[in-house]
């Protein structure tokens, strides 16, 4: 598991606290690991030097919390502009129709949001906006789910 360690002053990220170690006490300590040999005294002694590296668990569960917080409020914003741009695309599809093509027919279904699914009966701005408003329903859905794993992994949302 990698963990943010202070080594003399230094943060630095290390897949094990004790790389950080001088050689001398590392030495100590690989020695009194693998041969088990040593008093309690010397012992005590090398987990002493081992103190100096700190990994700093309380320092980075709070940053990654308002990380989460960040990407739950962006996602929020996305989300709400993805909206107001599919609202703005509904209203506007229907207003670039090809000419000839009535807004309520049967072959609508006496609906003129209907439209949409007959790409045949847009103008090339109308198919502009119809891609508009696919890419703006993608987008809502994508920061609705990134929203929820965020919120519910970092227990903001119950």
């Amino acid at each position: 598991m990698w963990a943010r360690v202070r080594c003399s002053g230094v943060w630095e990220t290390s897949s094990n606290a004790d790389l950080c170690m001088p050689p001398k006490a590392r030495a100590q300590w690989n020695g009194l690991v693998s041969l088990k040999l040593g008093t309690t005294a010397q012992r005590l002694s090398s987990t002493a030097a081992s103190r100096k590296c700190v990994v700093s668990t309380q320092k980075i569960l709070p940053l990654m919390e308002t990380l989460a917080r960040f990407v739950i409020f962006a996602a929020f914003a996305i989300g709400v502009t993805a909206w107001v741009v599919a609202i703005i695309a509904l209203i506007t599809i229907p207003t670039h129709r090809k000419p000839g093509v009535p807004v309520f027919t049967r072959d609508l279904r006496w609906n003129p949001l209907n439209i949409i699914f007959r790409p045949d009966h847009l103008t090339s701005e109308g198919l502009w906006y119809r891609r508009l408003l696919g890419m703006a329903i993608v987008c809502f859905a994508v920061s609705l789910v990134v929203g929820l794993v965020f919120g519910i992994s970092f227990g903001i949302l119950k």
